[in-house]
């Protein structure tokens, strides 16, 4: 198990949980880097980045930022699809690839402050068969441009276990060991 810092950040009320009164007390991480396979992408450089660790539906998709998205979908040569039921609540268009290619897109990389341990979302969890050959990119998008924040939930834990300390205001993360 790695423990991370909580940290506060303000701008999660301006990205995506917009409430009134505004709530700042989520259990975020500071995302310290993020990339597609080996290829790393910008993260914010004015807020810096933040990782929001939810379950609910805020907490479905690969957690992405508009631009690596783009670059995501360049690289796997999706395509655009319409649903009628998408597989997260995200606000960005959704894209289909070829199902027999699932394996040779590269893994979602993600680094915290206060460890330089690599988390991966490997290509089976961030892509959804949804049966009679249709494949889709699960990710959801936050912000725009460069990565300001993500939520990270069912499809980051698919293979981890995640832990709240309350008492320390730590979040624990380990590997599933099958």
């Amino acid at each position: 198990m790695i423990w991370y810092d909580v940290i506060d950040f303000p701008e999660v009320n301006v990205v995506d949980f917009v409430y009134s009164p505004a709530v700042y007390n989520y259990w975020t991480l500071n995302l310290t880097r993020f990339c597609l396979g080996d290829e790393e992408q910008q993260l914010n450089k004015t807020v810096g980045a933040g990782a929001v660790f939810d379950h609910a539906s805020y907490g479905r998709g690969a957690p992405m930022s508009v631009n690596a998205y783009q670059r995501l979908i360049d690289l796997s040569g999706a395509t655009p699809i319409t649903l009628q039921n998408p597989p997260n609540n995200g606000n960005q268009s959704f894209y289909q690839i070829d199902c027999g290619k699932i394996e040779q897109l590269p893994p979602l990389k993600y680094e915290f402050l206060g460890s330089d341990k690599v988390w991966e979302i490997k290509p089976s969890n961030y892509v959804d068969d949804l049966g009679g050959g249709v494949c889709v990119l699960n990710v959801r998008t936050l912000g725009y441009g460069d990565m300001v924040i993500g939520n990270f939930g069912e499809t980051f834990s698919k293979d981890k276990y995640i832990i709240f300390d309350f008492e320390k205001l730590k979040v624990g993360i380990a590997d599933v060991k099958w």
